[in-house]
């Protein structure tokens, strides 16, 4: 398996790559460095049933939803897209499918008599719409007519898969640090649950890292107690912000909320998933989630960022947009940093090393375990492993499992208490 440490290596040495890829690369790291939103927030009136805030797009024919996102507690919703130009509107989701049907009312964001107010969105862009309220729902007239065409990373929310799918196949892993876009349109990539869904069952969520896929934890997962718990992965294209990783992760887990009702999860992340499910958390709180990440744990992650990234950004004439964020005092890790982790989540941090190495032979020892890092820690693991072969190591594969067993008889008593 390739590294964190080869792709940046690779990132500096541009030139070996082939010129037809270089110029693909070139072209969707402009693609997402000219990335915008939309956000607002939208009255319910006290509505009891989801309420769904969507992205359209006006043809000459049609209206087509792009996107679609569940509206929670704080009544705030978000986009993140390329420039262009789209509708905003919202639906009540009357028999909780997920999707608007035809009988469901819906209403646009507008401004005067317009039905609907096409918003113009320039490349890095915060376009701020409004507020609307979902209680003046209707079926506007001359918009009976509305397709939807929700993107693969979207529709496969909470779909069940095998860790065999060839979608997990490496070659598709290093596409996806190198082509995100391109990864995102013929794969998705996605939230996917290995099983069917089991109520009585805590979710355990596995988080890739960099040039990763979910395949790496097959070990872990193989021997997971079936009794007590379900595996979930998540699968994204590593090329991307991790903002935009992490606002998917948690709008994902808040539709999947929706429809299972899950009270609580337990979080298990690999290297740049580490990262990455700071900036989860730190949503996950102050949108005041309604599920808990009881248990959390990172494993080798560069939680303070990556020097050799840094090089990449400082010296490399196209820079993918993730390792922008991997690189050592980073504005993203800055300010995840500036954030700390709740009393109540017990995180298990997880570090190794290598005689002789600064680190893991990836990640240094100064990322993985600075001591803040220690302060936030429930427990921290020392294990001399190589930075990917930990997830295969038996002696720390038994240690997961003795963490979720204690874990998991401490909750019992709590809620015998």
């Amino acid at each position: 398996m390739l590294t964190i440490r080869h792709a940046l290596q690779i990132l500096v040495c541009l030139f070996a790559i082939s010129a037809c890829t270089l110029l693909e690369l070139e072209k969707q790291s402009e693609q997402l460095e000219d990335i915008a939103s939309i956000s607002g927030t939208i009255e319910t009136s006290g509505v009891k049933k989801p309420v769904y805030v969507v992205l359209l797009k006006q043809y000459d024919t049609h209206l087509e939803v792009l996107n679609q996102t569940i509206l929670d507690n704080s009544k705030h919703y978000e986009f993140d897209l390329l420039p262009g130009n789209y509708i905003v509107g919202a639906y009540i989701d009357e028999n909780k499918n997920q999707l608007r049907d035809k009988s469901e009312k819906l209403v646009f964001y507008s401004q005067g008599t317009n039905i609907f107010q096409n918003i113009h969105l320039v490349a890095d862009q915060h376009y701020i719409v409004d507020s609307f309220s979902v209680d003046k729902a209707v079926n506007p007239n001359g918009t009976d007519n509305i397709k939807i065409r929700l993107p693969k990373v979207k529709a496969n929310i909470g779909k069940v898969v095998s860790l065999t799918d060839k979608m997990f196949a490496q070659e598709n892993s290093s596409l996806g640090l190198w082509q995100p876009l391109t990864f995102l349109d013929k794969f998705g990539g996605g939230l996917f649950m290995l099983q069917a869904y089991e109520l009585d069952k805590t979710l355990v969520i596995f988080v890739h890292g960099a040039l990763g896929n979910p395949t790496e934890f097959n070990q872990i997962i193989q021997t997971l107690d079936r009794d007590r718990y379900q595996p979930w992965v998540l699968y994204y294209p590593s090329g991307i912000q991790l903002d935009l990783v992490s606002d998917y992760f948690l709008s994902s887990l808040k539709q999947m909320k929706t429809e299972y009702d899950f009270v609580d999860i337990h979080l298990i992340t690999h290297s740049m998933g580490g990262l990455m499910s700071r900036s989860f958390l730190m949503k996950h709180q102050q949108e005041q989630a309604k599920f808990n990440v009881s248990l959390y744990m990172t494993i080798n992650s560069p939680l303070y960022g990556m020097d050799s990234a840094r090089s990449g950004v400082d010296s490399s004439p196209i820079i993918i947009a993730s390792c922008r964020d991997l690189a050592t005092d980073s504005d993203y890790i800055r300010r995840v940093h500036r954030w700390r982790m709740p009393d109540d989540t017990a995180y298990h941090l997880v570090f190794s090393y290598l005689p002789g190495e600064e680190g893991d032979g990836v990640v240094p020892m100064s990322s993985q375990l600075s001591l803040s890092l220690q302060d936030e820690a429930t427990k921290t693991y020392g294990f001399e492993a190589q930075h990917a072969q930990i997830l295969k190591q038996e002696v720390f594969v038994q240690r997961f499992h003795k963490i979720l067993a204690e874990h998991y008889e401490k909750l019992s008593l709590n809620k015998a208490d």
